[in-house]
């Protein structure tokens, strides 16, 4: 199930970093940054999407071409 965006889109780097990509989510799991502002960073570290399983309990980044970025349990 899919939801609808509550906050402006972003545009997606089209390469992804990531190192970028950590620094944005550490810097959200420290508090230092709003689920929008980590957003945008993830945007910006070229990730297109997150997906939650609650089945696996697991999160998995994804690039603009589909490739897992990273995945971790949750």
């Amino acid at each position: 199930m899919a939801t609808e965006p509550t906050h402006a889109v972003f545009t997606v780097a089209a390469e992804a970093d990531k190192d970028a990509m950590a620094e944005q989510l550490r810097l959200h799991e420290t508090g230092v940054t709003s689920y929008v502002e980590m957003s945008r960073g993830l945007a910006e570290a070229g990730v297109e999407k997150w997906i939650f399983d609650t089945g696996a309990l697991t999160i998995a980044y994804y690039d603009r071409a589909g490739n897992v970025l990273l995945s971790e349990q949750i």
